[in-house]
């Protein structure tokens, strides 16, 4: 009994709020927004590292959870732009109305984004995405964009060091590469100078 009034409660106060206008005036509170924002977005960000710790530590059952990791990341993510984003805060003065849009749109965003996530887990989407991206390639957060010198000198050295050679993949727009650390932490150097690359990767094959 005293859960189910737990689980309600929310609703009964909202139909309170919305059957009287009066009560339901808007509080804006900036530094206790900054504050409760902040911690949401550590907590979503802590509970995504340890599902996907979990999930790659389970093998190709855990592709799922590691879904419910991602959208556990873009809650984090959006939600720490949403709290520093807290007009009156960090964005004062001129900044403060452009600041205010992005709070609204993030507060949904992260939410969204979030959401989509969890519910491909439930879909045919989850098992296409298994085939189709590496469990670390779906969790990779550290990206760098480099020139072409750069990621030909990248590739060479990475080939050169670690067991096999990087996964190399062409955007059209674009060339990345994926590999991970010796501890596994997973990792992405992208090239937008797509069409001076393109002679030297095709003449290894690509």
């Amino acid at each position: 009994m005293v859960l189910l009034l737990v689980v309600i409660s929310p609703t009964v106060v909202l139909g309170v709020l919305l059957a009287d206008p009066q009560r339901n005036t808007p509080l804006f509170i900036p530094v206790e927004h900054f504050v409760i924002t902040t911690n949401v977005s550590v907590v979503a960000l802590l509970v995504a590292i340890f599902v996907a710790r979990a999930a790659l530590g389970s093998g190709r059952s855990g592709y799922r959870s590691l879904l419910i990791a991602t959208g556990f990341l873009c809650m984090a993510g959006i939600f720490a732009v949403h709290g520093l984003s807290t007009p009156d805060v960090l964005q004062r003065g001129d900044k403060r109305d452009d600041a205010g849009l992005v709070v609204g749109v993030s507060a949904q965003l992260a939410l969204w984004t979030s959401a989509v996530f969890f519910g491909v887990r439930y879909t045919p989407v989850a098992s296409y995405l298994e085939r189709r991206v590496p469990p670390r390639t779906l969790l990779a957060v550290v990206a760098f964009a480099v020139g072409k010198d750069d990621f030909l000198a990248w590739r060479a050295h990475l080939a050169s060091v670690l067991p096999r050679a990087p996964e190399l993949q062409d955007h059209q727009i674009s060339w990345s590469m994926y590999f991970s650390d010796p501890d596994g932490n997973p990792y992405e150097i992208t090239s937008y100078d797509y069409a001076s690359l393109e002679p030297s990767l095709r003449r290894e094959g690509h």
